[in-house]
C-alpha cells in the first residue's frame, strides 16, 4: 500500500496541470519579449519625411496627425517650424481656413527663427481673404511687406 500511496504521488506531482502549464507558457513568453525588445530610436528625419510624404499624396488628415506627433516627440527638432508649417497647409489644403490661420499663428509664435515665417505670412493672408476678411489680410500681408 505505501509503495502504491507514492507512486500516485509522483503520478500526480508529475503531471503538469493545466494552470502550470499556462504559467511557464507566459513565463517563456514574457521571458523572450524582454530578451527581442531593445530602446526604440527615433530619427526625426524619417518621422519628419514619412509625414510630409503623406502630406504630398494629398493624405491631409494623415499628414496632420503623423506631423502633431513629430512635433510633440521632437519640438526643439531643425525641423519642427517646418513641421508646423505643413500643419497649417493641410489645413488650408482642405478649405479649412480658421485651422489654417490658427496653425500658421503657432508657426509665428513657436518658430518665429523659421524660415516658412514669409510663407505662413503669406497664405495666412490668402486665408483671410478667402474668408471674406480683407482688411485683416491687408494687416497681416503688410507685416510680410515690413519683413
Amino acid at each position: 500500500q505505501r509503495n502504491r500511496t507514492a507512486k500516485t504521488e509522483t503520478n500526480n506531482t508529475t503531471k503538469e496541470k493545466p494552470e502550470v502549464k499556462k504559467k511557464q507558457k507566459t513565463d517563456t513568453e514574457k521571458a523572450k519579449a524582454t530578451e527581442t525588445k531593445t530602446p526604440e530610436v527615433k530619427d526625426p528625419g524619417n518621422s519628419y519625411g514619412a509625414s510630409y510624404a503623406a502630406f504630398k499624396d494629398k493624405k491631409y488628415k494623415e499628414a496632420m496627425e503623423k506631423l502633431e506627433a513629430f512635433l510633440k516627440e521632437f519640438p526643439k527638432d531643425k525641423l519642427a517650424g517646418n513641421a508646423q508649417f505643413w500643419i497649417a497647409q493641410a489645413y488650408y489644403a482642405e478649405g479649412d481656413y480658421v485651422g489654417a490661420i490658427v496653425a500658421y499663428d503657432a508657426l509665428l509664435k513657436n518658430y518665429p527663427n523659421s524660415e516658412k515665417v514669409p510663407g505662413a505670412l503669406l497664405k495666412q493672408g490668402y486665408s483671410f481673404i478667402k474668408m471674406g476678411d480683407k482688411k485683416a489680410a491687408r494687416g497681416i500681408l503688410k507685416q510680410l511687406k515690413e519683413k
